[in-house]
């Protein structure tokens, strides 16, 4: 029964209770056993005393037909098909249809269908166009009369205030019509509206602090160490760590948790080191370095450091920040980054019911913008790092300076391997060493500790692959960069930013003056048991291609307004369309394999995962099936990277599936080669001619980009295959 059908029933039962009131106080009053004045009579029930006592009868006992003022769909549905709708006038024809067509459009009605109803953003549109069809075929002169007098002169135009006449209207005749609705949907689409119903409440995100009993369970206190880099708010953090008892360290790379890995181990404190690739365990060890992701949640420590809070606003990786700012089971957790995200956290604590100290630091050496831009490459003094946004920048960079100076250029981007990053961070903050300049990306701005002078922007516009545009660096992005400059451990007074323009050094100029863009969102994701959950509600199809998967939950999902968001998915719906041939997988191996961290633009790297996926589908061992390049190719160094992320991918899979996955130590082994091989081929990249440096690098930088963002042939090769194939058909036509 819905609403409106009830307020008809309580309508009704309380005016017979008033003429039946009104008849025992008649009849007793001439008995005299009740009094006159009527008192205990409500005014609500209270009979009019021209009311005769044979109520609905007229002055001459003839029946009186009164209004019907409750309408339901059952009723109208007994009503023969299109028995009234055609003698309706055309006038009167006009105005129904205009105010079901205001339903209709109205964004408050598909919110609350959607709210109330459970009826989906996909199914209402065909929803509401069948219930116009049916209500105008089964309308009876009842509700047409009723419609009629609620009708306001204009459905679509807003009233002039809550208590007009024509806002009044509009709300009744809102009531009506989504009653009437309410009880189609119930009667006609009971089934999917249920269906929807279920998978919203398995999609459902809201209160995920509750998600995790052991952390809720403690008395925990959050510590947020806010400031710019060089402040020594990590170093704070970590000193704390190494008091404790027991604790953990999550990092935002491999890089970081190795460096702490050794810092904790360094100090007394024995530390395990957990990341995605490798697992180096003690028996004895009352600490772990990790990268976020790898966080034990299950096993409760005394202190918990978190670094770099401020990627909890990442749009790729915020997840894994949230995750353990919520569930991490530690007494005290020591937040470290800068303050653009401080309000956030205080929400999470208030949320959480838990106190929040915050501690305030500020660089340990200032850092200056320089006047004037960069003359050239001549210019350039040892110290230096030359910041550039593309590996084919860096290249042209390193082959600018070693040509013009006497100075020897280290190397540092993102697709090196942590340990060969490292090692040239190590050559350039060597003294001894001939490597004075370093080149690098914006892979600088965290996990590496440089001895640098001066930070000097080629560029300041980043390619975004987002929005397939380059867009200029952010007030942060600049902050994080230019921050290496003049690091407490170097041996320099201050740190020096400068620009190979003047339009350039005024922007970066303006964005280290701009405040930090507060951040007012989290990222997050759902777990597997949730992901599970809603996939039973689901059909094949869609379970077997996990990225229809996971945009259908994303549809559903329901998030706290004003404090998450939901992570890109991207690389995880590619594999799992990918994937979506392999329905031998149970939804749990196919889940691991897709969460893999891949680069899906890389052809070579899904391919490799491709023949991983097939050799683990017919359960046979995994072989590793990875060849290391010869040193005489011209895209030698290309060819190794590729090989260091395939390894790299390996060993994350022989983590989860060591049954299948076993050559692991073949795996580390040739990973090890690699690493030395990449670190031997960019020592080459500075022969002593310049001559031959030159000839060198042009010929790596003309190489083939092996991108995959498709895996179809190379376009001259498609039109060749065209006309071959033309020629083949007209063949045939003429024979």
């Amino acid at each position: 029964m819905s609403w409106l059908q009830l307020g008809g029933v309580v309508r009704r039962v309380v005016a017979d209770l008033g003429v039946l009131g009104g008849m025992i106080h008649r009849s007793r009053a001439d008995k005299g056993l009740w009094p006159q004045s009527g008192a205990l009579l409500s005014s609500a029930t209270a009979v009019p005393e021209e009311v005769p006592p044979a109520a609905g009868r007229g002055a001459k006992g003839k029946r009186v037909k009164r209004r019907k003022e409750v309408f339901t769909w059952n009723e109208m549905k007994k009503v023969k098909y299109n028995s009234f709708c055609n003698k309706m006038t055309p006038s009167d024809r006009r105005k129904v249809k205009q105010m079901l067509s205001w339903l209709r459009c109205s964004e408050r009605t598909e919110v609350d269908a959607l709210r109330k109803l459970h009826v989906s953003k996909e199914l209402y549109p065909s929803s509401m166009r069948n219930f116009c069809q049916k209500f105008m075929g089964h309308v009876t002169e009842d509700l047409k009369n009723h419609l009629i007098e609620l009708y306001p002169y204009n459905p679509f135009k807003v009233g002039q205030g809550q208590g007009s006449e024509e806002s009044r209207r509009r709300e009744a005749l809102q009531n009506v019509l989504f009653g009437l609705y309410g009880e189609f949907v119930a009667r006609d689409l009971s089934e999917q509206t249920e269906k929807y119903r279920l998978s919203a409440q398995y999609s459902d995100m809201r209160g995920s602090h509750m998600w995790y009993a052991s952390a809720r369970a403690m008395k925990r206190k959050l510590i947020y160490h806010a400031g710019p880099t060089n402040s020594g708010k990590t170093y704070q953090a970590l000193q704390r760590l190494v008091e404790a008892g027991t604790g953990v360290y999550c990092a935002p790379l491999r890089l970081l948790a190795a460096e702490g890995y050794d810092t904790l181990n360094r100090q007394g404190a024995i530390t395990d080191l957990i990341t995605g690739q490798e697992m180096k365990t003690s028996p004895f060890a009352t600490h772990s370095a990790c990268t976020v992701e790898m966080v034990d949640l299950g096993k409760e420590v005394d202190v918990a450091v978190l670094d770099e809070i401020q990627m909890i606003a990442d749009p790729d990786r915020g997840y894994a920040w949230t995750r353990a700012l919520l569930g991490v089971p530690a007494k005290e957790i020591h937040v470290c980054g800068d303050d653009s995200v401080l309000d956030l956290v205080q929400r999470f604590a208030d949320r959480m019911n838990e106190e929040l100290e915050v501690r305030h630091y500020t660089r340990h050496k200032p850092l200056e913008i320089e006047p004037k831009p960069l003359k050239d490459f001549a210019s350039v003094q040892p110290g230096d790092c030359l910041i550039a946004f593309s590996k084919k920048e860096i290249y042209r960079l390193k082959l600018e300076v070693e040509s013009q100076t006497n100075y020897k250029c280290a190397i540092v981007y993102g697709n090196l391997p942590p340990e060969t990053r490292r090692q040239q961070a190590e050559l350039f903050n060597d003294p001894g060493s001939d490597y004075k300049v370093l080149v690098a990306t914006d892979a600088v701005g965290m996990g590496l500790n440089l001895s640098v002078r001066r930070i000097i922007f080629t560029k300041i516009e980043k390619y975004c692959g987002t929005t397939n545009k380059h867009q200029v660096l952010s007030s942060s992005q600049a902050k994080q960069i230019a921050g290496r400059a003049g690091r407490r451990s170097s041996s320099y007074e201050k740190g020096l930013v400068s620009a190979l323009n003047k339009e350039d050094l005024k922007t970066i100029e303006r964005l280290m003056d701009a405040d930090l863009q507060k951040q007012k969102l989290a990222g997050i994701l759902p777990p597997y048991e949730q992901i599970e959950m809603f996939a039973s509600l689901q059909a094949d199809e869609v379970v077997h291609n996990l990225g229809r998967l996971f945009r259908a939950f994303a549809k559903t999902a329901q998030l706290e307004d004003g404090l998450y968001f939901m992570c890109r998915t991207k690389d995880i719906e590619t594999m799992g369309r990918l994937l979506t041939r392999f329905t031998d997988m149970s939804l749990e191996e196919k889940y691991k394999f897709v969460i893999a961290p891949i680069d899906t633009s890389n052809r070579d790297i899904v391919l490799s995962m491709l023949r991983y996926v097939e050799d683990f589908v017919k359960r046979e061992p995994v072989c590793v099936n990875v060849r290391l390049p010869k040193p005489n190719s011209e895209t030698y160094l290309h060819k190794l990277e590729n090989c260091f992320k395939i390894l790299s991918l390996y060993l994350w899979l022989a983590l989860r599936f060591p049954d299948e996955f076993v050559e692991r130590e073949k795996a580390e082994i040739l990973l090890e080669r690699c690493t030395h091989g990449i670190e031997e081929a960019l020592e080459k990249l500075s022969p002593e001619s310049v001559e031959q440096k030159r000839v060198f690098l042009e010929a790596y930088i003309a190489s083939p980009k092996r991108s995959a963002r498709s895996l179809r042939p190379a376009p001259a090769k498609r039109e060749k295959q065209k006309k071959e194939k033309k020629k083949r058909i007209k063949g045939k036509k003429e024979r």
